[in-house]
């Protein structure tokens, strides 16, 4: 068995090699980005995230128990890391917790996310224009929220309805 390895090329030579044309951000608060990213690396807290932004007013923990079906220990875990990264306020109300989505809560996301500089054009058409849009909506401006359906869909998400059963300790609502 004879078999001969091709040599690959290892690209250009360290002194070939150029420095990029931008530096780095003073301003970037990489800390905070990967916050929200990784709080919202989680598929459950984005639907919980979604259900939050779309809600005309507070929800109840509860709700959001019997929404998703999930238990309340695994709620509470998902909704701590929500207002550890600053996306979602909380107000206790004696025993139960109602959630809001913080005011300024994609900003910095969005404003990371927002092409800018000489390659602007170049971006504007890619993915990053739909993800900064999708996270413009989640905002607290009032502005109208982008169809996220797929063609021929409803052209926007379904009204939220309230859950048909309870805990036995009911909300207070």
């Amino acid at each position: 068995m004879n078999s001969q390895l091709q040599a690959i090329s290892a690209g250009p030579s360290a002194a070939e090699c150029r420095a990029p044309s931008v530096g780095l951000d003073p301003c970037l608060d990489s800390e905070r980005i990967a916050s929200v990213a990784k709080a919202l690396a989680e598929p459950l807290r984005v639907q919980v995230l979604d259900v939050l932004r779309r809600s005309e007013q507070d929800v109840c923990q509860c709700e959001l128990i019997a929404l998703l079906g999930i238990t309340q220990p695994l709620l509470s875990h998902h909704m701590r890391k929500l207002v550890e990264s600053g996306l979602v306020n909380v107000e206790r109300r004696h025993r139960w917790a109602y959630y809001t989505v913080a005011p300024d809560a994609f900003s910095d996301l969005s404003g990371w996310l927002a092409p800018s500089g000489p390659t602007s054009v170049a971006r504007a058409g890619t993915s990053t224009g739909a993800a900064e849009s999708t996270l413009r909506a989640g905002t607290s401006t009032g502005a109208a929220e982008p169809s996220m359906c797929p063609p021929g869909g409803s052209g926007s998400p379904p009204p939220l309805t309230t859950p048909k059963r309870r805990s036995r300790r009911s909300c207070p609502r």
